[in-house]
């Protein structure tokens, strides 16, 4: 059953929203700010040993490069590519892949090499996401101005399509994604202005679309917890918006964001937030110690 988040939480599930709900701490805690080199961030990703992986344009000159940085924003390495990197993960294995606005495909960055696994002319590749050995990765069509999330293996063969096509669940502009601890795929679609997230065979479980309360809703970036929670960016409002699994609302992290973009969960359950204009990152306290 596909939920219209607008409409008001049923009290049986008011019970289990406040469970949920005493993982979160009162308030949220900004313990640290990742100074980068960059004028704009665009996406981020934690790595392990206490790095971030981030892509990010300079205001003047250009410079295409993907850069991990430690917590006090010290560059601990760089790969230099030849378009500018707009969207990027990590596998288990510390595989990159990336996507960028002016090349089509999807590149890995492995063993010092880059190579294009996936090519098609019609489909512009954007935001990724690892699960297992797969890659999900939201696409979009200009010609006729539709979505879809495609599923690969790491080699760029392309294993499933996601999105109900002519219907009115259908995407158009899907933007970053992300896959919860359900294995439930997520996407923020730009050009709906909504959140899908489908379960894994594809069905649609739920579309959220923000709070009453705001002019608009404008997801980017998102990120999901150890609890399956969805964190998203709301890039107008300034807003991250937590939800659960189901697509009940938790509640807003509000506090000194700058159009955020890029959203990540670090090993000790911090936010990691990817800011665009002021292009550093910020590390929240959200969830009670485990």
């Amino acid at each position: 059953m596909v939920s219209n988040l607008e409409e008001e939480t049923p009290d049986k599930e008011i019970e289990h929203v406040r469970k949920k709900s005493t993982e979160l701490l009162e308030g949220t805690r900004q313990v640290q700010k990742v100074a980068t080199v960059y004028g704009y961030i665009f996406d981020l990703s934690f790595r392990c040993q206490n790095q971030i992986l981030v892509c990010g344009s300079y205001r003047i000159k250009k410079s295409f490069k993907i850069r991990a940085l430690d917590f006090d924003g010290k560059e601990v390495m760089s790969i230099r590519v030849q378009k500018q990197p707009n969207y990027i993960t990590q596998s288990h294995d510390e595989t990159i892949f990336y996507t960028s606005e002016s090349q089509q495909g999807v590149q890995r960055v492995k063993n010092g090499t880059i190579e294009t696994i996936t090519l098609d002319s019609s489909w512009k590749p954007r935001g990724l996401s690892c699960s297992s050995d797969d890659i999900i990765v939201a696409e979009h069509n200009e010609m006729t101005n539709l979505g879809r999330l495609s599923i690969y293996t790491s080699d760029g063969e392309r294993r499933k399509i996601i999105g109900a096509i002519g219907s009115h669940h259908e995407l158009v502009k899907p933007t970053y994604v992300c896959v919860n601890s359900n294995s439930d795929i997520c996407t923020s679609d730009e050009g709906r202005q909504m959140v899908f997230v489908f379960i894994s065979s594809g069905d649609l479980k739920f579309m959220y679309k923000g709070k009453k309360g705001f002019k608009s809703f404008t997801p980017r970036g998102l990120a999901t917890d150890c609890l399956g929670n969805i964190l998203i960016a709301d890039y107008i409002n300034h807003a991250i918006h937590v939800i659960d699994s189901e697509g009940n609302f938790l509640r807003y992290i509000l506090k000194d964001i700058n159009f955020p973009t890029a959203l990540a969960i670090d090993d000790r359950r911090r936010l990691l937030l990817g800011q665009y204009l002021d292009a550093s990152i910020q590390v929240v306290e959200y969830l009670k110690p485990s």
